[in-house]
């Protein structure tokens, strides 16, 4: 905590503290720890944000490869967009980058709590009751109301029950009416809303998550992760109404009213000091440098904070004597224990995995904490505090120097503070006062050896001016060419490269872990958004089951530190389109339209514009994933409507379902399914003549094109240079052109 502790100051740029030359001698920060930091954390959020999706889903199963997408897809979703995936990937990049380590943690959260609505209505006419305005304004108000329940017969208290919109059973909706003074009614309603019910994740301090030595992950020890950790405790603040909670809806299932009394009266503020571990020294130095100080701590109201421990580790359940993986809840003041769980019980996996992901900036052997950029940096950055500081009070002595005069000359005895301009009275300034001359008064010595140390940072952590947008001094002649600066730019980005990897592996254990969740917990008919697809189409919004998600999928990644810059990858689709696209590439069959059409969607993307303003997708063609004739024949086996986004093409696709047709194996398709494959066949056979009668304009197109190319009787070919006589000719053809013109 104390190395931490003093690194962490220095990248702030707290004050050092440190043993002076001499009174109100020069202590400045030097940000080099800082800009270094913030560049490498920048990286690593543009390559993370810059591709969408981020994951790619896989699976061994081809037949399931368009379900493996999308489930990809349902996690990058729940993860960007309902997990706040943006702050979450800032909070790992900076723990990565400055902690050498990132922790987090991935629970399904599911939060009820009660919701109030209040509506306005209008006083009922004089001539009916409340109870009968009531009964036929209720259904208008409630939408879906199957039962109306009077619970005080005087039509101003009602329970309203309908079926619940996101889980199965009934919803029961609390009404009360009261009266207003301008002669109208407020009818307020009461339910039990599910405010959250997702995965999630949290990325912990380094302090929050306390491991055992020589560990080199989370994972529980195996023959297959000899090297992961026996336990894990994570410890979490947190306040005496969530306990309450978890009480009344039986969570803490172990937790009595005397251990939630004794709880009580061990609760403290939540920022009160750890002196015993010390594990808030960052958090309170923090505080403390920023002037942040509490007046209100000791009230009684503040003292609702304890601190929940969630062990996780080997425990010996039954009569066996072997350990299982297991989960304990335990308040550490008193030592309560709240709940207690198998591991797989909360979190399905298998093999079974705890809810935790972490990586290393720079890892190391037997050790769950890696090497942080401070820490590569600490060293220089001292060196390099000593040389500003030493240049700066160098300069204090060469325009204040250090005097030296004669005790029995007219100079007073006592410190004296000159300005350009005074005038001090002395019998002979020659002889009583002399200024001490110091060797090496220059500071190119100085300048020199702080270009050297910057110059040592750069290699170290392999950012210098081509990285920071700059051309290198002498290097601008090996920028000319795209090829030559794509070459430097790989070169430069081989230790980063790696570094970015290794922060995509902690990512892609945070998204295996949400799928694995999906297939235990995810709700019934789940709405998500597709990454990457136009809103405004149809295709962009999907729904799903958890027994759609009920399949192993790996997660990979594409990102580089080359593809998120804009600039690069704009010219290297300018490059990539030269080659690719010409009409040999059509004519073989190794590009369509809808290769081209993405080209033109990735090229108007790396200019930081939106493409659907000024591309459309060619007729006939379909953002679905592209999928083959088998992945379509098993989708009609199941009873599902396929793509009609073809690898093979509408016309080989439609012969190869004809010979299915014939064959023994259509003997498998219900006859259920009968209908729906006739429909898929006729929405096919419509595509082959789609595609047939684009071949035939684009034949026509070239017919137009030779015709309007052939002679036009002058000998030279329209849009072309007639031929130039370019030299002068012979006496043989000059006598033959004179005997024809005679």
């Amino acid at each position: 905590m104390e190395l931490r502790l003093s690194r962490y100051a220095k990248l702030r740029g707290w004050r050092q503290d440190q043993t002076l030359m001499y009174e109100d001698a020069h202590n400045e920060h030097v940000p080099m720890i800082a800009a270094n930091s913030l560049r490498v954390q920048a990286g690593l959020f543009n390559a993370v944000l810059g591709n969408h999706p981020v994951m790619q889903g896989d699976t061994l199963r081809r037949d399931r490869k368009e379900a493996a997408e999308a489930a990809a897809n349902l996690v990058e979703y729940q993860f960007m967009v309902e997990a706040d995936g943006e702050s979450k990937v800032e909070e790992a990049v900076q723990s990565f980058v400055d902690d050498g380590t990132v922790i987090s943690y991935q629970p399904w959260v599911k939060e009820q709590r009660k919701y109030v609505d209040v509506r306005t209505l209008d006083a009922p006419p004089s001539e009916i009751s409340m109870a009968q305005y009531m009964m036929t304004t209720l259904p208008d108000m409630i939408k879906g109301a199957t039962e109306l329940i009077d619970e005080t017969a005087d039509g101003y208290h009602w329970t309203v029950k309908r079926p619940h919109p996101n889980e199965a059973g009934e919803q029961e909706i609390e009404v009360s009416i009261y009266e207003r003074d301008d002669e109208r009614l407020d009818a307020e309603l009461r339910w039990k809303a599910t405010v959250f019910d997702g995965p999630q994740c949290i990325v912990h301090r380094l302090e929050d998550v306390v491991v055992p030595l020589r560990c080199q992950n989370l994972q529980p020890v195996t023959p297959y992760n000899p090297y992961g950790a026996p336990w894990v405790a994570r410890l979490v603040r947190v306040n005496l109404d969530s306990i309450k909670r978890r009480m009344t809806d039986k969570t803490y299932d172990l937790l009595t009213q005397d251990d939630f009394d004794e709880i009580v009266a061990s609760a403290k503020t939540r920022a009160h000091q750890d002196l015993t571990h010390d594990e808030d020294k960052i958090t309170e130095h923090k505080e403390s440098q920023a002037g942040f100080v509490t007046d209100w701590a000791g009230l009684a109201e503040e003292f609702q904070w304890v601190t929940m421990i969630e062990w996780y580790g080997g425990w010996v359940v039954n009569e066996d004597g072997l350990e299982e993986e297991v989960i304990f809840w335990v308040v550490e003041e008193t030592g309560s224990v709240c709940r207690a769980r198998y591991l797989t019980e909360q979190f399905p996996a298998m093999p079974p995995h705890r809810p935790l992901a972490s990586s290393c900036f720079i890892p190391v052997k037997d050790c769950i904490y890696g090497i942080s950029l401070p820490e590569l940096l600490e060293g220089l950055h001292d060196i390099l505090h000593d040389l500003f500081n030493s240049n700066l009070d160098r300069g204090d002595i060469a325009n204040m120097p250090v005097m030296l005069y004669r005790p029995s000359s007219g100079v007073k005895g006592e410190k004296m503070r000159v300005r350009p301009g005074d005038w001090v009275p002395v019998d002979s300034p020659q002889q009583d006062v002399k200024a001490v001359d110091y060797p090496h008064s220059d500071q190119s010595w100085s300048m020199n050896m702080i270009g050297l140390v910057q110059q040592l940072s750069e290699r170290l952590i392999q950012v210098g001016p081509l990285q920071m947008g700059q051309v290198p001094q002498g290097k601008a002649s090996a920028l000319r060419t795209v090829g030559t600066t794509m070459a430097l730019l790989q070169q430069g980005a081989a230790l980063p490269e790696q570094i970015l990897r290794r922060f995509f592996l902690w990512l892609q254990e945070v998204y295996g872990q949400f799928h694995v969740m999906n297939a235990r917990y995810l709700p019934k008919q789940k709405q998500y958004l597709i990454a990457g697809k136009p809103k405004d189409s149809a295709d962009a919004y999907a729904t799903m089951d958890r027994t759609d998600v009920d399949l192993p999928v790996t997660f990979t990644f594409g990102a580089t530190l080359l593809n998120t810059n804009k600039g690069v990858v704009s010219q290297a689709l300018q490059a990539l389109g030269a080659a690719l696209f010409n009409p040999l590439s059509f004519q073989i069959g190794t590009i369509n339209p809808q290769t081209f059409y993405q080209w033109q969607r990735d090229l108007v993307n790396a200019h930081q514009l939106d493409p659907d303003r000024y591309v459309v997708p060619p007729p006939g063609t379909s953002n679905e994933p592209a999928i083959t004739v088998e992945t379509a024949i098993t989708s009609l086996l199941e009873g599902r409507m396929p793509s009609l986004n073809l690898i093979e093409g509408a016309q080989p696709a439609f012969q190869a379902l004809m010979k299915w047709v014939q064959s023994d194996q259509f003997g498998l398709l219900n006859p259920i399914n009968l209908g729906l494959f006739k429909q898929y066949m006729t929405m096919l056979q419509g595509k082959v003549m789609e595609e047939q009668q684009r071949m035939q304009l684009m034949q026509a197109a070239e017919g137009f094109t030779k015709q309007a190319g052939k002679s036009d009787g002058g000998g030279a070919t329209i849009g072309e240079a007639p031929p130039m006589q370019t030299e002068m000719g012979t006496s043989t053809e000059l006598a033959g052109a004179q005997n024809a013109n005679a």
